[in-house]
């Protein structure tokens, strides 16, 4: 979306906002893909302690 904003020519005039807009896209692109990955992260880190644990009831 950044690469977009700052190719749109409706911009021109206006430099600034152009890139303003363009940061602002990239960061939010950013923050959606971390929140993205820390929700899998989270996911997977409790079906290992689950099976983990399941794996000790095992052994005892």
């Amino acid at each position: 979306m950044a690469a977009l904003i700052l190719k749109l020519e409706v911009l021109d005039d206006r430099p600034k906002l152009k890139n303003d807009l363009a940061a602002a896209s990239a960061t939010l692109a950013v923050i959606l893909v971390t929140l993205s990955t820390m929700g899998d992260f989270q996911s997977k880190w409790q079906a290992n302690r689950l099976a983990a644990s399941s794996m000790e009831n095992l052994v005892f």
